[in-house]
């Protein structure tokens, strides 16, 4: 990502008017239900958020995860 001093301004960096919207919707220990999550989904875009992107990771998949760390996702299920 760059400054777009070479191209005149016309590439800057990978989203150079973005403005963020910051929430949470899981609990310091990481725990949360579904309905907190679309809950939280629908805050976001109510306060303007036409792109919504989440980090999640359930205790399923984590213990996936250390069960087999070479395996990709879609050949666990």
């Amino acid at each position: 990502m760059g400054s777009g001093a070479r191209s005149g301004g016309k590439y800057r960096g990978a989203a150079p008017g973005a403005k963020l919207i910051v929430g949470k919707v899981l609990d310091d220990s990481g725990s949360g239900s579904d309905s907190a999550i679309i809950a939280g989904m629908q805050w976001a875009v109510a306060h303007g958020a036409k792109v919504v992107a989440m980090s999640l990771c359930s205790s399923f998949s984590f213990r996936l995860l250390l069960s087999a760390p070479n395996t990709p996702p879609s050949a666990a299920f």
